[in-house]
């Protein structure tokens, strides 16, 4: 910037950096070294330098914070491997990222369509086709750093070829946030009309200050696997 003779200021300024990773080193320093036309001489002096997180967008009611259809991925992939892939399909809010983990390689990816079809024959949509079984004995699928910056509570929905009742546990390790109670209503499957899915919703309740959200869904049940599919957090409320 130019200054009037004899009147030094400081002079503010904010360099968005995109594409930063720990590998990434900043260098401030001037355009030119020479002498500007007129001047005998030129100083550049820094202070109160600061590099900081931007403010995470904060999303609006009926936005989506996190989907997951499973596509992209392969039959055998755990939930963590999936994500590894260029072809991973999931949507997180302002392009953000969440991480995936489990507990047991037998959580894990299949192609048979068992969520929304009796028979993996009879897709007409290839969105339907992938879905994960959790296994049985508390295996759980893990989503970490879901975005929720100025939200008040959320809604998260799945579906699943398993009933409520003995077999669907969901949880938070976010400090503050509070989950419903879990309710499930029974849907036909899109092939068989006298055979039944189920989904599941419930309530998330987060405390104000919060930028990101885990979610763990966990198979109680110790004998039987369950399924889940189309799992959708939606914005209900704002801070």
């Amino acid at each position: 910037t130019t200054q009037e003779k004899g009147k030094l200021e400081w002079q503010h300024a904010k360099v968005k950096l995109v594409g930063v990773t720990d590998d990434t080193r900043i260098q401030i320093h001037p355009t030119h070294y020479k002498d500007g036309a007129g001047a005998s001489q030129q100083r550049w002096h820094l202070d109160n330098i600061k590099v900081d997180e931007p403010e995470p967008a904060k999303p609006a009611v009926g936005d989506v914070l996190w989907e997951e259809w499973w596509q992209g991925g392969a039959a055998g992939d755990t939930p963590s491997a999936y994500q590894e892939k260029e072809t991973c399909s999931t949507v997180v809010f302002g392009e953000g990222n969440v991480v995936y983990s489990q507990n047991s390689a037998s959580t894990k990816l299949y192609d048979d369509a068992l969520v929304f079809y009796n028979s993996k024959d009879n897709v007409t949509d290839e969105k339907y086709r992938y879905n994960l079984l959790v296994t049985k004995g508390n295996g759980f699928l893990d989503v970490n750093g879901i975005p929720c910056n100025g939200v008040k509570t959320a809604t998260l929905t799945y579906r699943s070829n398993s009933k409520l009742e003995g077999n669907h546990q969901v949880t938070s390790t976010t400090a503050g946030v509070t989950i419903g109670e879990l309710s499930a209503t029974s849907v036909p499957k899109q092939d068989l009309a006298d055979k039944n899915t189920y989904t599941v919703t419930c309530t998330v309740t987060i405390p104000e200050g919060t930028k990101t959200l885990d979610l763990c869904i966990t198979n109680i049940n110790a004998k039987s696997n369950i399924r889940v599919d189309g799992l959708q957090v939606v914005v209900t409320e704002v801070q």
